[in-house]
């Protein structure tokens, strides 16, 4: 199965991604980060997926624990808990004006960080609206 599919993404510069070793036998990449503009309220949707081998396509995976931190906070997701999404979505919330980091397993590792709430692209005589993340994510085990 393939990562449902996302709304049209727009152009956008994006905070770098690192590949972060975490303790265990787990290896996180970061794949893709789109900027999605759908008009709905700002938020990070993510798919994590296996690692593609030579003979194996990317999977899905169900079960991962997700962590977004913020100065003052932190919320967790498990991937495959919205069945009509798939089993490797899950989802966060964000608020404008503050700056998120992204961790899988636990909250102090980070597999992507800078993490804002972007304004999307505004049409001649409107005001931009914030935009909303879409990120891939592969796991190797």
């Amino acid at each position: 199965p393939s990562p449902p599919p996302s709304p049209s993404p727009a152009p956008t510069s994006t905070p770098t991604p690192f590949v972060s070793p975490l303790p265990g036998p787990f290896l996180h990449r970061v794949i893709s980060q789109t900027l999605v503009c759908d008009g709905g309220p700002p938020r990070l949707a993510l798919w994590v997926q296996s690692e593609a081998g030579e003979e194996e396509e990317a999977a899905p995976l169900p079960g991962v624990t997700l962590w977004l931190t913020w100065p003052g906070g932190a919320d967790r997701a498990v991937t495959g808990l919205k069945a009509a999404m798939g089993p490797g979505y899950a989802d966060f919330n964000l608020e404008p004006g503050i700056p998120y980091a992204l961790s899988i397993g636990e909250p102090n590792a980070p597999v992507l960080s800078g993490l804002a709430v972007q304004p999307c692209p505004a049409e001649e005589g409107t005001q931009p609206q914030p935009g909303s993340w879409w990120v891939v994510i592969e796991v190797r085990r």
